[in-house]
């Protein structure tokens, strides 16, 4: 039987060595020796056209090298190609596309950690280099205002509630979760969440200011909803444990409003010990 082997995975636009969001994915089958590549771009945002080079990334030593394989262009910020590789191309480990001198990553395993990534002729990827050692509150806090203030440079600020709150708010969609903490991720799966999104086709993301007796900012993910007794329990049971009417009310049965749930925004890291 001949070996087959089927991936579908994010592509990730890198800064700094980080996932900064979503901007589409990648389709591989291989079965033996035939070895094709999907490639859909979908939210790369750029001021006009342009094209992109993609490479496979393979594994040298403490680093990684990138290998040409095809280009591909960006028309209205989407893209897409559709390559068979060549026998000889060998074994890689994800495949990167260089647009603008911006790097969009898809990992085939995606526990695969960023480090330097050499290209032909030159080193567009420089070294990370050492973060220095801190209180670890304080590092996840940093990493979450980082977080929120890279979506809000993407995602459209909303104004969900006809009343005032203490609180900024962003349309997303469930594939921002990935860039949240990894602890969160389990909401790409959460049946309550997808089905409102299939409904309504946007979820909220909002960030509550700490006071002076807070240590950190307080983000919160809302799915929009009517409110429902029976649907309060079942929305209790994923874990969303609020319901806030989008009108200046108590909640009561057929007002429209947000089931919320506190989330971390942080991407997941090792820890630091000081």
């Amino acid at each position: 039987m001949s070996e087959f082997q089927r991936n579908t995975v994010y592509l990730y636009l890198y800064e700094n060595g980080r996932p900064v969001r979503s901007v589409g994915y990648l389709k591989r089958t291989k079965r033996s020796e035939d070895d094709k590549i999907q490639v859909h771009i979908n939210g790369f945002y750029t001021t006009g056209n342009a094209e992109g080079v993609i490479y496979i990334i393979k594994e040298q030593g403490d680093h990684y090298t990138a290998h040409e394989i095809a280009s591909i262009a960006i028309n209205n910020s989407k893209g897409e190609a559709r390559l068979a590789l060549r026998q000889d191309t060998g074994e890689h480990i994800g495949i990167v596309i260089v647009i603008q001198d911006q790097e969009c990553i898809g990992w085939y395993d995606e526990h695969t950690t960023y480090t330097r990534i050499e290209y032909p002729g030159q080193s567009m990827a420089a070294e990370i280099p050492p973060e220095p050692v801190v209180e670890q509150k304080e590092v996840k806090a940093q990493e979450a205002v980082s977080a929120w203030e890279q979506l809000s440079s993407v995602f459209p600020v909303v104004y969900p509630f006809e009343y005032a709150v203490d609180a900024e708010y962003l349309s997303i969609t469930p594939n921002e979760i990935r860039q949240f903490d990894e602890t969160e991720h389990i909401l790409m799966n959460n049946s309550f969440l997808q089905h409102a999104y299939y409904n309504y086709k946007y979820l909220i993301l909002g960030k509550k200011q700490k006071r002076e007796d807070e240590e950190e900012d307080i983000y919160y993910i809302g799915v929009p909803g009517v409110y429902h007794e029976r649907e309060l329990m079942m929305a209790k049971m994923f874990g969303f444990e609020q319901f806030m009417c989008a009108k200046k009310e108590q909640p009561e049965t057929g007002c429209f409003g947000y089931y919320m749930k506190q989330v971390k925004i942080s991407p997941h890291r090792e820890e630091i010990h000081s």
